[in-house]
């Protein structure tokens, strides 16, 4: 197994004045891209788009794999998409033009010397663009979480900047992706809406939250490929309002070192694009075992994830899908419910068992709300109530409320701070990582 020297967690996020965002390293992430059952792509002469900027994920890597396309065109493609669309839709915080297209270049030579044999096959991912939501960590770039706090617009404050990769964006530059840029989010993706971002089918309507700057850009054929995060939906919701792809993966299956939390005790990281088989080809990359992260360390994820269903009229045959009861309070239209009617169908149709499944009890009024009171706080010490006056609105009177909630326990006392991004780490505790392999100042 590939392994680097530990990082603190606190040392990739950026610098803030107080001094718990600092986050600096590389992440265990740049190990050889495996290839051993990778999945077949589409034939380069079905791939038919007159715009390489509207290409999917395995219809671009098709292409680029066979050098049909450059990744200097495809990106300088999807940047000339930007430039196009991004004004009414407001989907990208900041873009890094020279940064995209040195990447670019940089995967062309890759792919370049991959066909003439010189170097081993070069990964799936190699020249296609991605966008990151504005709360993963680059090196030497604005980390902002699309926050006045940390974007330096305040005039007193600086800017965030990260000292290192997060693991997600280190395994994709790894893969050969290039970088368009960083995609708005709901403030610290505290909402389910993303207020300053308009859905490309509407712009007057919501693209949905906390990510929905990357679902947005998804459907704009900005990008091919792009990045969420979900505590609680923001993976999902956004996608579903903007008719884009996502997954939400299991807890663990994908790391979160170097991604500013909302509650890191339920935050995910996940990938985003247009079709299953392109979210899919993207886990593929993404999920496995990070030292800097203790949640990846269980189980191990198969080398490619299928990006193509078993052959055969019931491909979901012994597959179980829980279908949640539909509330009776008339708060679905009948639209909905003829979706919902008709996608169950096609399930059934397809060889899945459809197994109901009752909802759970709100997790607000549950340990789970406790640990979210706990951790918003903790993690936002750093900056409230010291820059109270650049907050929204809406996250500046969450934290007011949680601010008097002194009844629920000190974050210190929790088991899941290794998770955390702060600077409070007992000695107790600092032991326990110590024999966990950590070093005993890490705070994972």
């Amino acid at each position: 197994m590939h392994t680097t020297a530990p990082v603190s967690r606190r040392a990739v996020l950026g610098g803030l004045s107080v001094g718990a965002l600092t986050v600096g390293g590389a992440s265990r992430a740049a190990a050889a891209t495996p290839q051993a059952g990778a999945p077949v792509l589409p034939d380069p002469s079905t791939v038919t788009a007159s715009d390489p900027a509207d290409l999917g994920v395995l219809e671009a890597a098709s292409l680029l794999q066979a050098r049909r396309l450059s990744s200097r065109e495809l990106t300088q493609a999807c940047l000339d998409r930007i430039t196009a669309r991004n004004a009414p839709v407001n989907a990208w915080v900041r873009t890094y033009p020279e940064l995209a297209l040195r990447l670019a270049d940089a995967a062309d030579t890759r792919l370049s010397s991959a066909a003439c044999g010189s170097l081993g096959a070069a990964p799936l991912l190699a020249g296609v663009p991605v966008g990151l939501k504005g709360l993963y960590a680059v090196k030497g770039l604005p980390l902002t979480a699309s926050s006045k706090t940390l974007d330096g617009s305040s005039g007193i404050f600086p800017v965030n900047i990260a000292a290192g990769d997060s693991t997600v964006w280190a395994r994709l530059k790894a893969a050969g992706m290039p970088l368009l840029g960083h995609t708005q989010m709901s403030e610290f993706a505290f909402s389910t809406g993303t207020p300053q971002t308009g859905n490309p089918w509407d712009t007057t309507k919501s693209p949905g939250g906390s990510s929905g700057g990357s679902a947005a850009a998804l459907a704009a054929r900005m990008t091919p490929a792009a990045t969420g995060s979900d505590t609680g939906g923001s993976l999902r919701l956004p996608s579903s309002a903007c008719g884009t792809t996502t997954i939400k993966a299991t807890y663990g299956l994908i790391s979160t070192y170097g991604v500013l939390p909302l509650e890191w005790s339920y935050d995910n990281a996940g990938p985003m694009a247009r079709s299953v088989a392109d979210v899919a080809l993207l886990l593929s990359y993404l999920a496995g075992a990070d030292d800097h992260d203790a949640a990846t360390l269980a189980g191990r994820p198969p080398a490619f994830y299928p990006t193509s269903p078993t052959p055969g009229p019931k491909p979901l045959s012994g597959k179980r899908i829980g279908i949640s009861n539909s509330p009776s309070d008339g708060s679905l239209s009948a639209g909905i419910l003829a979706v919902l009617a008709r996608v169950k169908g096609e399930l059934a149709a397809l060889g899945a068992s459809l197994v109901p499944v009752t909802s759970p009890v709100d997790p607000t009024t549950t340990t789970a709300g406790m640990a979210l009171v706990a951790e918003v706080k903790t993690f936002h010490s750093q900056l409230y109530p010291a820059r109270a006056a650049y907050y929204t609105p809406f996250v500046a009177e969450i934290l007011a409320l949680y601010e008097g909630e002194n009844r629920w326990p000190p974050l210190r006392r929790s088991r899941s701070l290794p998770r955390a991004v702060h600077g409070r780490v007992e000695p107790r505790l600092r032991r326990r990582h110590a024999r966990r392999g950590a070093p005993a100042d890490a705070d994972r």
